[in-house]
């Protein structure tokens, strides 16, 4: 624990020629208030390598020993803080292939009958280099949604869907993720972490809103173009009696990263106005955009009541 002024904790160990290992510290994913940092030095005091940042607000050393001896790690806040909620546990092991997945939000909205987006990012660790299942666990009635596959050729991140049935029982509900591979052959699996904000949470919710005044259905299923060229997509929208409000539709996806859909493609504004039941999304691929086959998203926006209502 962190609980004096300039308190900092200091760790004394040997290493043989070569050997390899992983510094951890488990603080902010669990509740500490622990912003940390984790300095790693030879016997002199000469700083080899420090970090504060690695998952969230929890820090992590991966270092090879070149040379034999005696080496200091330390353990402090970042910002000089302590108190009893600044308590951390540090691991020490050797590094062994595995996974990390995370989502974001962690807390999507649905309307019943409607689907929502849920993003999940792999992080490989010491050279794993299978592929990762990712699937909703323990679902209430009403909701499902399909896995996602990363392989070891894909990007590293892509889109889980989420569904609501109409029945679909309304307000907040625990949403659970889990990933799965094989590590030395054996069947692993791994929770998946919900970020807000960048940083673990420990738990992600969903909340399920009635029903929209209009629903999306996509009357293009794909489209191929070279960069330079455009595509469209054909969206049709059903709306209820009675609304007609205009629908600004966009598009998100595609990215292998966290970029934004304009990364890779100029997008013509569209929408539907009135009683306008189908329209089409205009994409041109930039000269420099990103290639493959990926998932994108249409998105419909509206206001009722100074709300806006998103499908």
């Amino acid at each position: 624990k962190i609980s004096g002024e300039k308190d900092y904790d200091a760790f004394k160990f040997n290493v043989e020629k070569d050997q390899q290992f992983v510094f951890e510290v488990l603080a902010n994913r669990f509740g500490s208030a622990l912003d940390a940092l984790l300095t790693l030095t030879d016997d002199k005091g000469n700083v080899l390598e420090r970090n504060d940042d690695a998952v969230g607000a929890d820090a992590r050393i991966e270092r090879k020993f070149t040379e034999p001896g005696e080496y200091v790690i330390l353990v402090e806040d970042l910002l000089g803080r302590n108190g009893d909620n600044f308590g951390y546990r540090l691991t020490v092991r050797r590094p062994q292939p595995d996974f990390v997945v995370r989502f974001l939000p962690d807390n999507p909205r649905i309307h019943r009958g409607g689907h929502t987006p849920v993003r999940c990012e792999l992080s490989r660790l010491v050279g794993f280099n299978g592929t990762v299942r990712v699937a909703f666990t323990d679902l209430p009635p009403g909701l499902f949604g399909e896995p996602l596959i990363l392989t070891p050729n894909g990007p590293p991140s892509g889109l889980l869907v989420l569904s609501a049935a109409k029945d679909c029982p309304l307000g907040p509900v625990p949403l659970k993720l889990a990933a799965t591979s094989i590590i030395g052959g054996q069947a692993v699996a791994r929770t998946v972490e919900p970020l807000s904000n960048d940083k673990p949470v420990k738990e992600g919710f969903l909340t399920v809103l009635d029903e929209s005044p209009f629903t999306l259905d996509l009357a293009s299923l794909n489209a191929a173009l070279e960069q330079d060229q455009s595509a469209s997509v054909v969206v049709a929208a059903q709306r209820r009696p009675g609304f007609v409000g205009e629908i600004k539709l966009s598009a998100e996806g595609f990215s292998a990263g966290r970029d934004p859909i304009t990364k890779s493609f100029e997008i013509q504004p569209a929408s539907l106005k009135g009683p306008e039941s189908q329209s089409a999304v205009k994409f041109k691929a930039k000269l420099d955009s990103e290639v493959g086959t990926r998932p994108i998203l249409i998105k419909g926006e509206t206001s009722i009541d100074g709300q806006t209502v998103t499908q």
